[in-house]
């Protein structure tokens, strides 16, 4: 009786065909994790460039006319282009801005989009002045004087402080 041993030929081969499968398997999954991450990176920092110019127009001190503008930047170590679109709206104090980013200068891969709206409209820059003391700290111990300087009290007493003449409290000085 002839005893077998190792393995055929037949068998070796059908052993590293399934090897072969299984590691293309996972090198094609791994492939598609990078591209997931890569296109999820892309997507972000587009987002983050339509925003901070949408938000340059905000800030901006000059109200910008319908227009359509080709632009582009570095960010994140990339070359960026985007496309702003500057329309107008029925309220003649408003108007929309459109922002497409792409990641080539024909504008063929698409990056991210942001669309928004911007009033001719601004907030006061300043505190009005009834609102002056409830800020700084005035009906409560300390605070500041009509003049703004500062005032602090004493916590045992309640006295101290700056007179209206910026001195301090005769009080004070002998503590």
């Amino acid at each position: 009786m002839i005893r077998n041993q190792g393995f055929t030929l037949l068998e070796i081969l059908a052993a590293l065909t399934i090897t072969v499968v299984g590691i293309t398997a996972v090198v094609k999954a791994a492939g598609s994790a990078v591209d997931v991450v890569q296109t999820s990176e892309d997507r972000i920092l587009g987002s983050w460039i339509a925003s901070n110019r949408l938000t340059e127009l905000r800030l901006g001190r000059t109200w910008p006319g319908a227009s359509t503008r080709d632009l582009s930047e570095k960010f994140g170590g990339k070359d960026w282009y985007y496309k702003e679109t500057i329309s107008t709206t029925s309220d003649p104090d408003l108007i929309r801005i459109d922002i497409l980013v792409y990641k080539d200068k024909e504008h063929l891969d698409f990056s991210a989009k942001l669309f928004g709206y911007l009033s001719k409209y601004s907030p006061p820059s300043e505190v009005p002045l009834a609102w002056a003391g409830e800020l700084s700290g005035q009906g409560q111990e300390g605070g500041s004087n009509e003049n703004g300087d500062q005032v602090e009290t004493n916590e045992q007493t309640g006295q101290g402080g700056v007179n209206e003449n910026g001195q301090q409290n005769q009080q004070d000085r002998n503590d």
